[in-house]
């Protein structure tokens, strides 16, 4: 065990123990039982399902959090081709909005990843662990940082009129995070029409989401901020499409 893993180690068992001063961001957005289906296509064709579910509000290292798991699935026909099976669990802090810890199971092709990152948030500390090729690394991060879904989730609580920068980990290393807001468009889905924002992530990163090149998604322009179509370009695959075909609503989490 290499130094900084002990002192990680150190300050993991700390933070379990005790607890710390917190940020406070006010959520009215998401919370347990909402969940996001989307049926993904490549180009006319029907690719697969893609799914955001908050499964329930839990107890982390004496917080209590939000555990967030997104996934993505291929149909048979794509499978036979370049198979998708990714499970991302996220816990997330319900006072804060940041991130407590991160499992990315990817399954892409030929490409199969285990990796968890774990975060020490009042220290601004995390370790992220491949154990696929059994890599472990611990680096130094800002104070209450994001791993990629709880950005994604921690956007949708806040109003942004042009752009605004979220720093966040992801595998092993840190992204300034730039989501812009490109303009306004109502769009028509199989749930019905939605008055929308459109905006841009800009980050390059593995697995679920975000991929290298373009992203667009249209999130609703109301409290729930719920997102209703995501259009990306994958290296070798071309365009893809998700849209929203279901849709659970929340439960929002009153805190003491």
């Amino acid at each position: 065990m290499t130094i900084k893993n002990l002192i990680f180690l150190l300050l993991y068992l700390y933070t379990t123990t005790y607890s710390f001063d917190s940020p406070i961001n006010k959520n009215e957005t998401y919370g347990p039982g909402e969940k996001i289906v989307f049926e993904v296509k490549y180009g006319i064709f029907h690719g697969g399902y893609g799914m955001m579910e908050v499964q329930d509000t839990i107890r982390y290292r004496g917080r209590i959090c939000h555990q967030i798991r997104v996934i993505a699935t291929s149909n048979k026909g794509l499978s036979l081709v370049y198979p998708v099976r990714d499970t991302n669990i996220s816990i997330i802090d319900a006072e804060g909005l940041y991130s407590h810890r991160i499992v990315k199971h990817i399954n892409e092709g030929n490409y199969i990843r285990y990796r968890t990152t774990d975060f020490t948030p009042d220290v601004g500390m995390a370790r992220t662990v491949d154990h696929t090729v059994f890599r472990d690394s611990t680096f130094s991060t800002e104070n209450y940082i994001h791993d990629i879904i709880s950005a994604f989730f921690y956007f949708r609580t806040i109003k942004v009129r042009d752009s605004i920068d979220i720093t966040c980990i992801d595998d092993f290393k840190k992204y300034p995070l730039r989501v812009k807001v490109i303009k306004k468009e109502t769009i028509k889905t199989d749930l019905g029409k939605f008055s929308c924002i459109v905006i841009e992530p800009q980050i390059t990163s593995s697995g679920i989401f975000l991929k290298k090149g373009k992203m667009n998604i249209w999130l609703t322009d109301d409290d729930r901020r719920l997102p209703v179509l995501v259009k990306f370009k994958m290296p070798f695959l071309g365009s893809i499409s998700c849209n929203l075909v279901e849709y659970n609503p929340a439960k929002i989490v009153k805190l003491p």
